[in-house]
């Protein structure tokens, strides 16, 4: 089975990743939240059940990818602000800007 380099379809999940077809033969890839993998019967294998728990430990937001039933792939990333940012976001407001946070 060969792995293709650009999806055919792609499909976005709010609030819990993306679906995409064409990568991976004729099944669906999965990229998003554990819950994502969770609804879509996706099941984690004991390393990845364990390093999983360790990123959530640690504090870190993850991201999971899989397809054909399992859980292929984990990434934990820090969501710290910077310590600058607080002054950025003070100078904003003082030249009268709107400050919004975009996450997602």
């Amino acid at each position: 089975m060969g792995v293709a380099s650009v999806p055919l379809e792609t499909r976005t999940l709010p609030g819990r990743g993306l679906v995409a077809r064409g990568l991976v033969g004729a099944s669906p890839v999965f990229l998003g939240s554990p819950r994502l993998m969770r609804e879509q019967g996706l099941a984690f294998g004991d390393r990845l059940r364990h390093a999983s728990q360790q990123f959530e430990d640690d504090g870190r937001s993850l991201v999971c990818i899989g397809w054909q039933g399992q859980v292929r792939g984990i990434f934990g990333f820090d969501e710290k602000l910077r310590p600058e940012v607080r002054e950025m976001i003070d100078g904003c407001r003082r030249l009268a800007l709107k400050v919004s946070v975009l996450s997602g």
